[in-house]
């Protein structure tokens, strides 16, 4: 079974050439899924490699339910997470009446979807923000996210009693809202004093805010960005000597840090909110599916990979099911017993879920926080 994947600036089709034979289905649709991802550009380092993981679970999943995938294709492209070349794209590919989406990340999805809307195709969105799925009866989220993210913030409160909490916020709406409309809202009601400081996308000196931090003395730090951002602020915050063990809260993007051949001693007490894919021995397939990800692609596979695979076996288990892929199939595919665990979703076609807290320890290993 052969896959076929090439990109550019606008990556071109991925053809899968697979035939099916769905037993009980008189009749099967083609399937035509249209990915629009940034591929190229900074925030690829989060998800240049998420159709990797979904080309995986198509081929895997085709092959345990006995389904010869060959009208299933997929239109991998690239938006360079520019909202504009996000809107483009998606314009042309609805001139090949796809049968799926995938959109992301919050900018572009936050731009490609109200024009998929209201189209009756369902349109998973690769993007953190808390309530996107709420907007669109079409819309599907399988992916760690701030709705989940925000009881594991929780938790770290209850078991550090933070007085005073200092954040540092990149600027992007998903990330905004998570402070303003859950975070900001949840420390007001346990009495925790907060002040904050904003940083945009194409920010190269944190020296100020974290200084502002220093000044400010909180008993915790809160930092949300991409793994390029929190790195350059660890170093200063390290640099202002507030990086004491436990004092610091990041990003699920933290860990990505680690698949970038960072020095983890930089890291140690750094503590960060991610789902249990990335604990060792907490989900029982991943080990092997790690393995398997490597000699295939020679990369190591990221939580992004992994929640990719989980999204393409669900496609599979609905037009394996009714023999088309629909809103109506796809929610009647799970529950789902997927390689991150048991897949379902919420009234807003949202993952359910949890993530928890996890922190580097002295010897740089990632390990629960309980």
């Amino acid at each position: 079974m052969t896959f076929m994947f090439s990109r550019g600036l606008i990556a071109s089709a991925v053809a899968l050439g697979l035939s099916t034979a769905l037993s009980g289905v008189a009749t099967a649709q083609a399937v035509k899924i249209a990915g629009n991802l940034p591929l190229t550009g900074p925030v690829a380092a989060v998800t240049g490699n998420y159709f990797k993981g979904f080309e995986m679970g198509l081929e895997d999943a085709c092959k345990s339910m006995q389904v010869d995938c060959k009208q299933i294709k997929l239109d991998a492209q690239d938006n360079a997470e520019k909202p504009e070349q996000a809107l483009s794209v998606v314009q042309k590919q609805l001139l090949d009446n796809p049968s799926v989406f995938i959109s992301g990340t919050s900018p572009s999805a936050n731009a490609v979807s109200p024009t998929v809307d209201g189209k009756g195709i369902p349109n998973f969105l690769v993007a953190f923000d808390a309530h996107i799925t709420q907007k669109g009866k079409d819309r599907f989220r399988i992916l760690p996210n701030y709705k989940i993210a925000a009881n594991a913030y929780y938790k770290y409160f209850d078991i550090k009693k933070p007085k005073r909490v200092f954040t540092l916020s990149l600027n992007v709406s998903s990330i905004q809202d998570l402070f303003k409309l859950i975070l900001e809202p949840e420390m007001k009601k346990r009495g925790i004093e907060f002040q904050g400081e904003i940083y945009d996308f194409g920010a190269k000196d944190y020296s100020t805010i974290a200084l502002k931090a220093k000044q400010y003395n909180p008993d915790m730090i809160i930092v949300e960005g991409y793994s390029f951002h929190i790195y350059p602020i660890l170093k200063v915050l390290r640099t202002y000597d507030m990086a004491q063990p436990g004092r610091i809260i990041a990003a699920l993007d933290t860990v990505d840090l680690i698949y970038n051949k960072t020095p983890r001693e930089e890291l140690k007490g750094v503590a960060m909110w991610l789902p249990d894919y990335e604990l060792e021995g907490k989900v029982p397939a991943a080990a092997g599916w790690r393995a398997r990800y490597k000699e295939k692609y020679k990369l190591d596979a990221t939580w992004m990979e992994a929640y990719a695979y989980d999204t393409a076996q669900i496609i599979v288990a609905a037009y394996k099911k009714a023999g088309k892929v629909d809103t109506a199939s796809l929610l009647a595919a799970t529950p789902f017993d997927g390689l991150v665990g048991k897949i379902e979703f919420d009234q807003d076609r949202d993952i359910k879920g949890s993530v928890t807290v996890a922190i580097f320890d002295d010897k740089g290993n990632v390990v629960e926080v309980k």
